[in-house]
């Protein structure tokens, strides 16, 4: 009797430990699945229709990017989703824009979901105020010709003639932002097109207001310009940061994941007048610049190249990558244009 009894509680027992040992599986199991549909679920690229639309630049992608809002910015951004206008580049004064709130945005899901605008990662002109005027992007040297890149997944807003900025595009993605880039030579997508990260938008050039071929790059944000790189280190190829605060009093913040350092910078307002004021008309006789050289001469030097083309000494300088105290040698090939 002792034995049976003793039989039936050993029985009892591991009863107990095999059901332990299942809960404590599908436990672990749950975690697992929680584990990967929070932080290794992977946000869908731009062609993945069923999770982004076009219809009035509103995103099902949106509500994915967005890490904290206030009601403020709730509000406003209910007014921006109706700023979608594929003719015309500068919609927010017009859609009567109220432009408060509090945003925290995340830029990039990974290391892995962005592309620089182009290859060439010389800075030739910083955002900010310059001869008076605001600068509301960053200039990166390119040839005419060379490939530009949206930098984000998202939807072609517009392409096409826009005033000083020449031949140009912009560019509506997924976390609120839209990139522009200007002074293109050719345009090789066209609004409401569906384009990824890295994806050939468009060539250099140095159409519109613009001395010489670059890119004009610029980063917006519901109707306020932010300075480009706070976001993108342009000499080393990478993001600096993966999200962004955006403030109501128009500052912007960005936190840099490797230090933990934060950069506040703030904001301007996107304004039609400061467009249009660059050039209001398309210049008829205007084409797409072409590369001419000049090979030196006994006596030739910078100044005399830059009076007979025409050029200034910096422009001579950038284009061929020396500097006004390199020696210039007899039969060396100089790119004047």
């Amino acid at each position: 009797m002792k034995t049976l009894t003793s039989l039936r509680n050993v029985f009892t027992i591991c009863l107990i430990c095999l059901a332990s040992i299942s809960i404590q599986a599908n436990v672990e199991n749950e975690i697992d699945s929680a584990a990967v549909t929070s932080t290794d679920k992977e946000i869908p690229t731009a062609n993945n229709q069923p999770l982004i639309t076009c219809d009035g630049g509103a995103y099902k992608m949106y509500e994915s990017v967005i890490l904290e809002a206030d009601s403020l910015f709730r509000y406003s951004f209910n007014a921006y989703l109706n700023t979608w206008d594929e003719k015309k580049p500068s919609v927010y004064k017009s859609a009567n824009y109220p432009g408060k709130g509090t945003v925290k945005l995340l830029l990039f899901p990974d290391s892995n979901s962005f592309s620089m605008p182009c290859d060439n990662n010389l800075v030739t002109s910083h955002y900010g105020w310059r001869r008076g005027r605001m600068h509301r992007g960053t200039d990166v040297d390119l040839e005419t010709g060379d490939e530009v890149r949206a930098v984000m997944d998202g939807v072609v807003r517009f392409a096409g003639w826009y005033s000083g900025y020449g031949y140009c595009i912009l560019i509506r993605h997924m976390n609120g932002l839209e990139t522009l880039y200007a002074h293109l030579s050719k345009i090789k997508v066209k609004s409401g097109e569906v384009v990824d990260h890295g994806t050939t938008i468009g060539l250099g050039g140095t159409t519109g207001h613009s001395t010489g071929s670059h890119l004009h790059f610029e980063v917006h944000f519901m109707g306020r310009a932010i300075n480009p790189e706070l976001i993108f280190n342009f000499g080393k190829k990478e993001v600096k940061t993966h999200y962004m605060i955006i403030t109501g009093d128009g500052k912007a913040k960005a936190f840099n994941p490797y230090n933990n350092a934060e950069v506040t910078e703030n904001t301007q307002e996107l304004s039609e007048d400061h467009d249009l004021a660059i050039e209001t008309t398309k210049p008829v006789a205007k084409k797409t610049s072409y590369k001419k050289y000049h090979y030196i001469k006994k006596g030739e030097t910078l100044y005399k190249l830059s009076k007979k083309y025409k050029v200034s000494i910096d422009q001579l300088c950038r284009l061929n990558r020396i500097k006004r105290t390199t020696t210039l040698r007899i039969g060396q090939r100089i790119r004047v244009k």
